[in-house]
């Protein structure tokens, strides 16, 4: 009984886990669309805008990288863990 209790919370931390990654990876693409959309006439703030991008894109791709391989691994490992991500 307690065995299919954690099993039962296991399979949803994974799920928890997959969603987080997702999440963050969402806010980080977000903040690479704001950056990348807004204005600028002075070139210091264009060359700081094309950094602040590129570095927003890089951990939007971090953190899209970790929820597809957690999510692979979670599948593997149990078989009733269900994925958000399909």
């Amino acid at each position: 009984m307690r065995w299919q209790e954690e099993i039962t919370l296991t399979t949803y931390e994974m799920q928890w886990t997959v969603r987080y990654f997702t999440y963050k990876g969402e806010l980080w693409r977000n903040m690479h669309e704001t950056v990348t959309t807004e204005d600028s006439n002075v070139i210091a703030d264009h060359i700081i805008g094309a950094g602040a991008a590129a570095y927003a894109k890089r951990k939007q791709s971090t953190w899209d990288h970790m929820a597809l391989k957690s999510d692979r691994s979670f599948k593997y490992i149990n078989s009733a863990y269900k994925s958000p991500l399909s």
